[in-house]
């Protein structure tokens, strides 16, 4: 999903870019926006964004002082400018913006935008991202950096996580943790293994080494 938060504190641009950002995005992709009218509202609330759109020149925390206070937390987050002058352009550069809208907001550009945006942050929801299995405790959540690699040992498939953590995933076969895990650079060396490429450090004959541990696999059968 991408996250989206406004903050500006004229109501009839907040409702305009909010409209834009829905009939630029449409279907095309699961979005969320929270909107808000001054900075501090927005900092109070710590939401995680992936895009941020900030009028410069609101009153109170003006919206360069909140991109300061947001890029602090979060180096990742795309910040986009909202100004009547399109001499504050160079405000962007200071905080690592994404980009700049002068007033009105030209649809086209909030567009193009989003585009870049949901393009540039795909690697970050890789990271973010989870993926749920089902144990007889019940159902469990992993973030796909947790995940070293799933073994099929004994009718069972053993999911090896980054803290040398164990858990059993009872009566599932290797070809469907395969299918679901390949769209997340899990690859199978072996037929008994699904492996995170993240972590992967060098390939030596039948060796695979990663995370300063060594498995054997046979990579050529």
């Amino acid at each position: 999903m991408l996250k989206i938060g406004i903050c500006e504190d004229e109501q009839n641009v907040l409702n305009q870019i909010s409209c834009c950002i829905q009939e630029a995005l449409n279907n095309e992709i699961e979005y969320s926006i929270k909107e808000y009218n001054f900075g501090m509202a927005m900092l109070k609330d710590r939401e995680i964004f992936d895009l941020v759109i900030l009028d410069l020149d609101m009153s109170g925390m003006n919206g360069y002082e909140l991109a300061q206070e947001i890029r602090e937390l979060d180096t990742e987050v795309k910040i986009v400018f909202i100004t009547n002058y399109s001499i504050y352009k160079d405000y962007a550069f200071s905080v690592h913006a994404f980009g700049y809208l002068v007033k009105p907001v030209n649809r086209d550009i909030l567009s193009a935008i989003l585009r870049d945006t949901v393009k540039y942050i795909s690697p970050r929801k890789k990271d973010t991202q989870q993926v749920k299995f089902l144990f007889k405790e019940g159902v469990k959540s992993f973030h796909l950096k947790e995940i070293l690699y799933f073994e099929y040992m004994n009718r069972d498939i053993h999911l090896q996580t980054l803290r040398d953590k164990e858990y059993i995933i009872h009566k599932e076969k290797i070809s469907n943790i395969s299918k679901k895990m390949s769209l997340y650079d899990f690859v199978v060396p072996h037929k008994s293994f699904v492996i995170n490429l993240n972590y992967v450090s060098y390939v030596k004959g039948a060796f695979l080494s990663g995370m300063g541990s060594e498995f054997l696999y046979t990579l050529y059968c």
